[in-house]
Formats: structure tokens, C-alpha cells, sequence
């Protein structure tokens, strides 16, 4: 194809240019129907799908881009920020206050742990989060 002349389609076409008003131009230039027909099929059709596409895929990836703000910022707790004072290995913590022989030192180690944040949702032993929420408790309502 005619490089001068798709170029000149696709400044016309950018003009405003409709199809047939081009068709007429060109045939009065000279130029065969064969080769309007190339330039009409490729400036009015092959490259508005062009357009078209590129417009589709711009779409998705804003919403794509507004569907993780949203969830990031909007929904704190999603997954996507830690959770504040979440204790990431509880076992030490389970173990020292577990090991204690009375109850009344459990809950003096426990009321240490939570002063210091402890996260008692991350305990599993029901026994142990018994006496991390009476800690929680205790610290809650002094």
C-alpha cells in the first residue's frame, strides 16, 4: 500500500473526513478503487478496532487499578496490611505462660504479654486464651 496515500486517509479521517467523501477525493485524484478500498479498509475500519481495543483494555486495568485501592485502603483488615499488634510466633509467649505451675501466675504473665500487645486471637489452646482474654479483660476495665 501506498505509504503518502494511507497517510493522507488517515489525516483526512482525523479531519473528519467520512469514508465516502474520501472515496470521492481519491477518485477524482486518480487512484483505483482497489486501492481506495485498501485505504478506506484500513483507515475507517482497522484502525478504529484498534482504537477500540486499546480503549477496552484501558478500561479494565482503571478499573482493575480502583478494584485493589479500594480494597486496600478501604478495607484495612482485607489481608494486604498486617493487623496492628498481631504477635507473629505466639509460641514462646505460649510456652513461658503455659509452663507456669499456678493460676495466679498464669495470669500475672498473661497481663504482661497483652500490656505489651498481645495479640490473643492468635493463641490456639482455649485454656491459654481463657486466661489471655481475662488479661485483656482485666486490662480493659483498670
Amino acid at each position: 500500500m501506498d505509504k503518502n496515500l494511507l497517510r493522507y486517509g488517515r489525516d483526512q479521517a482525523r479531519k473528519g473526513a467520512s469514508a465516502e467523501s474520501l472515496r470521492f477525493k481519491l477518485l477524482q485524484a486518480g487512484w483505483s478503487d482497489a486501492k481506495i478500498d485498501e485505504v478506506i479498509k484500513e483507515v475507517y475500519i482497522v484502525d478504529s478496532t484498534r482504537r477500540t481495543v486499546f480503549s477496552t483494555i484501558a478500561v479494565l486495568f482503571v478499573v482493575l487499578f480502583v478494584v485493589v485501592m479500594v480494597y486496600a485502603f478501604l478495607l484495612p483488615n482485607s489481608g494486604l496490611q498486617p493487623s496492628p499488634k498481631t504477635n507473629v510466633n505466639p509460641t514462646p509467649i505460649v510456652q513461658s505462660c503455659a509452663s507456669m505451675s499456678s493460676d495466679l501466675a498464669k495470669d500475672s504473665c498473661y497481663q504482661k504479654e497483652v500490656d505489651a500487645g498481645f495479640d490473643c486471637t492468635t493463641l490456639t489452646s482455649e485454656t491459654e486464651k481463657a486466661f489471655c482474654y481475662r488479661a485483656l479483660d482485666n486490662k480493659l476495665t483498670s
